[in-house]
């Protein structure tokens, strides 16, 4: 399983019907600049240019927005969303291209800014949006599992009309966050005259169906429509974002402020150097004052070269959870008591420690309370009261001894031996590459070991572990789910993507296995992976939320199906030596960039912050 599985590859059904791979739309470029069919304007003379680095490298990359290898920097950079999530908010947010939106039942209007235009000098209008939604929906948007039909009014407002019976709420989440806008003058060909009605007719069939909608005209017919998309042969960038290219090279882009922008007044930084090297390569970059703004992981050792370094600052938020998954379907593991038993063997706090350090901001920290939740998600969803009721699972040797002895295991010779008579012993599936993960399940392995299991540490490819994994072939692996709906949270290791598995060549395999049916503590006997998948998509946040919250909670605490032995902490670590007024750590603007760090960093340089050092 992907270490972070999305709604997208849950519900994959038209993209997964042709999976495009890299040599089929693979356009690279070299050092050279950027040629352009339309004039650019002239270089903004104030102030300096922001270094900021991701990660890895840009490689082969495409222009083209629907490609699989999209150049996916000009999103916020160049290419403007609606709104910016609040993070960790569902239903908050700022707006950005959209100056406003309502929803009136289930439909929701949006209304586009004015002033806005393409950096083409062609203004910005509601086709743009309603060509992008509809080609949106050729690559299996997830959007387009909420929404029933799209249409514009008038030339400054689009309306999207949510299903029946799903959340206007969730619904508004998911089109804010995914769908940027493309211009209809370079991707409006591709909105065929039928394309609106193929869609909506998949898509409600999807809805109820999806086997029966795999087997629709429509469907080929999208994907006939989305192949050509995908590899249309795109030359320019057009966008209408506070920057735009200007050059780009296999590791670097140079994005240049774009003095057409809406508010470009508001806008001190006069361009951004984008590093996107192997994290060996950014941390000299970053100690030695060439970058201002990285996201790359700092172990232990650097972390502290880095807050010793003038002017360093960072801001630290957990963000995914690092789980062990246990196999449900396999003895011993089918037993609540032997899972119990290993949360009560394995030492997460030193896990935590002896793979990210114990420093202030550290990489990773152990999770006080594995509830299947993220520390800020519990905070943001439990109440203190309810947090007390949970079991912390201590380390305690002779709790998980009298547990194992509950079901009838008996200690000899220093070994623990099943109720079959037979030695206890288990392989945890790290994944390759992982040294983290490698690290943190060595120790848990060697605490194992010294309270009489053996077990021991396999590095598997990542998708070989995938693919165990949803097979069902597997003792004990890693996972890591995370994102801002806590019920997303549960349904990533509870639902049909990998519990139980219900779409695609895994269909009808066991996934982790826990179930199928179980009583879920306020919920009663359910089929869990069906019950979370639809509470995942219909409730939106405030009482309903917090009680369903609540019960998985409790199941995940008192059953165990997985163990939560740690939180990733995102670090976002920035300079002050160059560039000034950056926000204060208490600013939302800091949480956006935890979650979505261009956005979020895009969202606080266009709302006035960062001004070049004199």
């Amino acid at each position: 399983m992907p270490r972070l599985l999305s709604r997208t590859r849950a519900r994959c059904a038209i993209k997964c019907a042709f999976p495009a791979t890299a040599a089929l739309f693979a356009v690279t470029f070299g050092s050279v600049p950027l040629a352009y069919g339309y004039a650019r304007p002239q270089q903004a003379s104030q102030g300096g240019y922001l270094t900021v680095s991701a990660c890895c490298s840009f490689g082969t990359y495409s222009y083209n927005e629907f490609n699989p290898n999209a150049l996916g920097l000009m999103k916020n950079w160049a290419l403007l969303p609606l709104a910016v999530e609040d993070y960790p908010s569902l239903s908050n947010f700022t707006p950005v291209l959209a100056s406003s939106w309502s929803v009136e039942g289930q439909q929701l209007a949006v209304h586009i800014r004015r002033g806005v235009n393409w950096q083409d000098g062609r203004p910005v209008t509601s086709t743009d949006v309603y060509d992008t939604a509809l080609l949106d929906g050729t690559n299996d948007s997830t959007f387009w599992d909420d929404i029933s039909n799209v249409s514009m009014p008038n030339s400054s407002e689009v309306v999207f009309t949510v299903r029946a019976k799903e959340s206007p709420v969730l619904a508004e989440d998911a089109i804010f966050t995914e769908l940027y806008v493309v211009p209809s003058s370079v991707y409006g060909r591709f909105v065929t005259p039928s394309l609106k009605a193929d869609e909506v007719a998949y898509y409600a069939t999807a809805a109820v169906n999806a086997a029966a909608a795999s087997k629709m005209p429509q469907e080929k017919a999208i994907a006939a429509d989305f192949k050509g998309l995908a590899s249309y042969d795109v030359t320019d960038v057009v966008g209408d974002g506070p920057f735009e290219l200007s050059n780009i090279t296999s590791s670097e882009a140079q994005l240049v402020k774009w003095d057409g922008y809406y508010d470009a007044s508001k806008v001190h930084v006069a361009g951004v150097d984008y590093y996107d090297e192997a994290n060996q390569a950014v941390y000299p970059l970053l100690t030695s004052g060439v970058l201002q703004f990285t996201s790359v992981e700092l172990p232990a050792p650097l972390l502290r070269r880095w807050t010793a370094t003038p002017g360093s600052e960072m801001f630290a938020h957990p963000t995914s959870g690092l789980v062990m998954a246990f196999n449900n379907q396999r003895y011993p593991f089918n037993q609540v008591q032997v899972r119990q038993a290993l949360a009560y063997v394995i030492p997460r706090a030193t896990m935590a420690a002896d793979t990210y350090g114990t420093e202030r901001d550290a990489a990773g920290m152990a999770e006080a309370t594995p509830d299947g939740l993220p520390g800020y998600l519990q905070a943001e969803y439990l109440t203190p009261a309810e947090v007390a009721q949970l079991n912390r699972y201590p380390v305690d040797e002779a709790k998980a001894a009298s547990l194992l002895e509950s079901v009838g295991f008996h200690k000899k010779g220093g070994q623990w031996l099943t109720a079959h008579g037979q030695p206890f012993t288990f392989t945890l599936d790290a994944e390759s590459g992982a040294s983290d993960v490698q690290t943190a399940f060595s120790v848990a392995a060697e605490a194992l070991g010294g309270f009489g299991i053996k077990a021991s540490v396999e590095d598997v490819a990542q998708a070989t572990l995938q693919a165990d994994e949803l097979d069902g072939d597997f003792s004990a692996a890693f996972e890591e789910p995370g994102g801002v709906n806590p019920l997303y949270v549960f349904d990533q290791e509870l639902g049909t993507t990998n519990n139980f598995p219900a779409l695609g060549s895994y269909a009808g395999d066991k996934g982790l296995g826990f179930g199928p049916t179980s009583s879920v503590p306020g919920l009663g006997m359910v089929n869990v992976s069906q019950a979370i998948d639809r509470e995942e998509v219909v409730t939106p946040p405030g009482p309903v939320m917090d009680r369903l919250v609540w019960d998985w909670a409790r199941l995940v605490n008192e059953q165990v199906p997985y163990l939560w032995y740690a939180t990733k902490v995102y670090q976002l670590s920035y300079s002050t030596s160059q560039f000034s007024d950056w926000p204060a750590q208490t600013s939302p603007l800091w949480d956006i960039m935890s979650a979505n760090r261009d956005a979020g960093l895009v969202l606080a340089i266009t709302e006035g912050y960062l001004r070049p050092r004199s």
